[in-house]
């Protein structure tokens, strides 16, 4: 469970997501599942609104997207590493700054002037030249951080399907291995304020696996200060003022496991689940 997320999300919503994502600049967070080999053909699901693939995504523009119009993520669906690249609409680059342009209301009159004498293309010029912002552009988009759920290996896999739900907004990924049926179900709750991953099996304590958070730049990750089933993710976008003052956005994301049965260790940021029935 990540903190800091509708249900309900239209077609529409979702593309605006992988827009925010397509923003931060990750193009290829993840290289195709080479230790899987899948077999078995899965027929279509009897909704007409999911996506559906037999495959993992093999690159960033295969992933499908999640998202609740400020929490957003990218799902791979890799078998035995899996991959969500994640976003907070607030995570930019740079500081607050105040843009306004003292010399707009000075050139406002001349623009007005030109404009009723239909001299539009020096008023278009006049107005560029002293009433835009200062500074006149925005700072690049920035991705938060990258969620790993690290699997044992899984070296044949069979009935793997990996879908998005256009009516729900939730994310899935199944297969079998070893004749239990793994699922996986993501989603981006604004209810719950958060992104949801939800595992289970049908059958009793096979879930095992590793969940790490990395980011490019300017974070670390750490174990929870004050909750052993949990990771913190701290940072600070690297950006100084004029005076070399450092002004980056502070931001911070927490992991959490909640588990029904099994076992969970947490050593320096690296969450080990052994032996669950199911975890959210």
């Amino acid at each position: 469970m990540i903190g800091s997320g509708i249900i309900n999300v239209a077609a529409k919503s979702l593309l605006f997501v992988a827009a925010m994502s397509m923003a931060s600049g990750v193009t290829n967070g993840q290289q195709p599942d080479k230790t899987a080999a899948t077999s078995g053909a899965v027929s279509a699901p009897a909704d007409s609104l999911t996506l559906w693939y037999r495959q993992a995504a093999n690159n960033w523009n295969e992933a499908l997207p999640i998202g609740n119009g400020r929490l957003g993520a990218m799902v791979f669906g890799v078998v035995n590493r899996e991959h969500l690249q994640m976003n907070d609409d607030t995570l930019w680059d740079g500081y607050p700054q105040d843009g306004a342009n003292p010399d707009s209301l000075k050139a406002l009159p001349d623009v007005r002037r030109l404009l009723f004498e239909g001299k539009n293309k020096e008023a278009v010029d006049l107005a560029g030249r002293n009433m835009m912002g200062r500074p006149s552009g925005v700072r690049p988009y920035q991705s938060l951080g990258d969620l790993w759920l690290e699997w044992p290996e899984m070296a044949q896999i069979t009935d793997y399907r990996r879908s998005l739900d256009l009516d729900t907004a939730i994310a899935a990924v199944t297969f079998k291995h070893n004749e239990v049926t793994y699922t996986r179900e993501i989603l981006s709750s604004t209810p719950a304020d958060c992104i949801i991953v939800r595992l289970t099996a049908d059958k009793p304590g096979s879930i095992t696996f590793k969940a790490t958070v990395t980011r490019e730049r300017d974070a670390q990750s750490m174990s929870h200060p004050s909750d052993t089933q949990a990771i913190l993710q701290r940072g600070q976008i690297n950006c100084k003022d004029g005076k070399g003052e450092q002004r980056g956005l502070k931001f911070a994301a927490v992991v959490k496991a909640v588990t029904r049965g099994g076992s969970v260790v947490n050593t320096n940021g690296i969450l080990a689940v052994a032996g669950a029935d199911s975890v959210t």
